[in-house]
């Protein structure tokens, strides 16, 4: 694996790590006042799935398919996606999201339900349409040759 691919992992993975917790210590302060409840819950899924489709695409990079490769991929980049732009908001409005009940279920638990699972049906189908491009461009220029 080339250096770049290897920074991006480990930004990706602390990256993800870093909403996880600071949406977790939120969640927490809700959950101690109020009890466990859905929408406090809901919200540490995007990290959490965007860390382990990080370190899934990079163990099956060698042993999978092109497409599935790809897919897999494109299931991270959007995982990934959606909790940076998550994360800028989150960091932005940090002080209102933990005191505001509304503000957390607002721009916290609705992305999350409403955002978030299109981010990675789209990231996976586009980055298994990008690999089967470019399977079958390299197919056809190797026929070519």
């Amino acid at each position: 694996m080339s250096l770049v691919g290897r920074i991006a992992r480990v930004v990706g993975v602390v990256g993800n790590a870093v909403v996880l917790v600071t949406t977790a210590g939120i969640a927490l302060r809700y959950i101690r006042r109020q009890g466990v409840e859905v929408e406090l819950v809901v919200p540490l899924l995007p990290p959490v799935v965007a860390i382990v489709a990080i370190l899934v695409a990079v163990r099956k990079a060698a042993g999978s398919g092109r497409i599935r490769r790809g897919a897999l991929v494109g299931l991270a980049s959007g995982a990934t996606l959606y909790v940076a732009l998550s994360a800028a908001y989150l960091f932005g409005q940090y002080e209102v999201i933990s005191r505001d009940g509304t503000a957390y279920w607002g721009l916290v638990f609705i992305p999350a339900v409403w955002v978030w699972p299109p981010a990675l049906v789209g990231g996976t189908l586009l980055g298994g349409l990008a690999q089967f491009v470019a399977t079958r461009s390299s197919k056809r220029r190797g026929d070519d040759a």
